[in-house]
């Protein structure tokens, strides 16, 4: 598929790189936004100290930390999405096959991630 960028080879969803809540810590589940989607922290999330003693996770950023993401199989770049959303919120397909944030008569297809979008598994 041309426009995959991740996907889950073991069935457990795929891992990123998401920015957390303030003192997440390794095996906790945290939300990523306010729609429902969730995570298992991989590792904590990378502070200023956790860099200084230099344990933080090659490739994190401040505030971020790898974030697994069950049910979600694949990760997908569809170009531009919509102004206004954030990490987490749903997004939906307009029948014209446009990406949008209105779920009115539009088709459900997943999540925002970055500038991609998560598909979930239909298990």
């Amino acid at each position: 598929m041309r426009n995959l960028k991740f996907k889950s080879d073991n069935g457990r969803g795929v891992s990123l790189a998401l920015t957390v809540p303030v003192g997440t810590v390794a095996g906790q589940l945290v939300p990523i936004g306010a729609a429902g989607l969730y995570g298992y922290a991989e590792t904590d999330a990378v502070t200023p100290a956790l860099r200084t003693l230099g344990r933080a996770p090659q490739g994190l950023r401040d505030g971020q930390a790898t974030v697994n993401l069950p049910g979600i199989g694949q990760v997908i770049d569809l170009g531009i999405l919509p102004g206004g959303t954030n990490d987490g919120d749903k997004l939906y397909q307009t029948p014209g096959g446009a990406v949008t944030a209105t779920a009115t008569s539009n088709l459900f297809i997943g999540w925002k991630l970055g500038a991609y979008v998560g598909l979930r598994d239909n298990a």
